[in-house]
């Protein structure tokens, strides 16, 4: 399992976005094979709406609609992380 790099990915995520409220990790991630930097898909709460997002440990790519514009900061703490395994924790 990636738990550990899913961890840093949601970690990452939340040092530039704002207003997430929960990171649920659809999958366990890895490399795509082509050079790309290890990334995995996550549904992202923000604001009370669910994102389809792309999470990697330095970067994430938006897979669905944009997110809102909220500085990093405003986050609502705690924020419930749902690793690919089921397992959970909240980050503060």
């Amino acid at each position: 399992m990636q738990l550990a790099t899913q961890r840093r990915a949601a970690v990452a995520f939340l040092e530039t976005q704002g207003g997430v409220e929960q990171i649920r990790f659809t999958q366990e991630g890895g490399l795509s094979g082509f050079g790309a930097p290890w990334a995995v898909n996550a549904v992202v709460t923000v604001n009370g709406e669910e994102y389809n997002e792309i999470l990697g440990i330095t970067r994430y790519s938006r897979a669905g609609k944009p997110l809102p514009d909220t500085a990093p900061g405003t986050a609502h703490a705690p924020v419930t992380v749902i690793y690919s395994d089921a397992s959970s924790e909240v980050i503060e």
